[in-house]
């Protein structure tokens, strides 16, 4: 959850709502206290996060299942892919 005030019931909630998905409290909160210079800062490392993730999850075609092998095997294909790109970016 990224806003740019301070909101504590909103962010109770996203906890709360965290912890029912993940199955357990987190061990750390990282807050815009530690990091971040500013809220745009904090939107732009969140966006590129977000586009990293996409890009090194693996998604089923058609409701197909991917067995855990696979779906690692694919993880390290695009990451030596992406490694690959950001030398010859260099």
């Amino acid at each position: 959850m990224l806003s740019e005030k301070r909101n504590m019931e909103a962010a109770q909630r996203f906890i709360k709502q965290a912890v029912v998905v993940v199955g357990h409290t987190p061990e750390s909160v990282t807050t815009d206290g530690h990091g971040f210079e500013t809220f745009e800062a904090a939107a732009r490392f969140c966006c590129a996060f977000d586009e990293l993730r996409n890009y090194l999850r693996p998604y089923p075609i058609m409701g197909e299942t991917i067995s855990l092998s696979e779906r690692r095997r694919a993880f390290i294909d695009r990451l030596v892919a992406l490694q690959v790109l950001l030398q010859s970016a260099s």
